[in-house]
């Protein structure tokens, strides 16, 4: 939590926008299995969103991307369920 503050305040600092890229393999495969190169004790999905739904309305918030998904290794829709998680998390 503390090194996305961090970084937002930061991005936010004398500049015009900023945007996330949110690569999935950065995510716990309990979260998003359907990516290419997963790696176990990532972030928490439900943490990630939580945190960055504090700047859904920062007027400096010009974008994002997801990266990183195969739905061909996903199971049972997990990632694509994270994926719609993060959307309405900068949504809110």
């Amino acid at each position: 939590e503390t090194l996305l503050i961090r970084a937002h305040e930061q991005v936010t600092r004398n500049t015009t926008g900023f945007g996330f890229s949110i690569d999935l393999d950065g995510f716990d495969p309990k979260y998003a299995p359907g990516t290419g190169t997963p790696v176990g004790n990532g972030i928490d999905a439900n943490d990630f969103c939580r945190i960055v739904s504090r700047w859904a309305d920062d007027p400096k918030l010009i974008g994002f991307e997801i990266a990183e998904f195969n739905s061909h290794l996903d199971i049972d829709q997990i990632t694509e369920k994270t994926m719609a998680n993060v959307i309405r998390a900068f949504q809110q």
